[in-house]
């Protein structure tokens, strides 16, 4: 057995930090082609938002830019 430990997951916080940041990107595609946004989108986006808002212990919502 080595004393190394082996690669472990993702974390977390950073799958949502790429999700968020998928998210809105394929927001703005929608709009600028004129395009509905599906509400599953903003509803996963909060989600993210409010965890790593408790992540971040801030309100992560004003950091970003959107």
């Amino acid at each position: 057995m080595s004393n190394k430990l082996p690669i472990g997951i993702t974390p977390r916080w950073l799958l949502d930090e790429e999700r968020e940041i998928e998210i809105r990107r394929a927001i703005t595609r929608y709009t600028e082609a004129g395009y509905p946004i599906p509400i599953e989108w903003y509803k996963e986006l909060n989600e993210i938002v409010e965890r790593l808002s408790e992540f971040y212990h801030v309100e992560y919502h004003k950091l970003i830019n959107f």
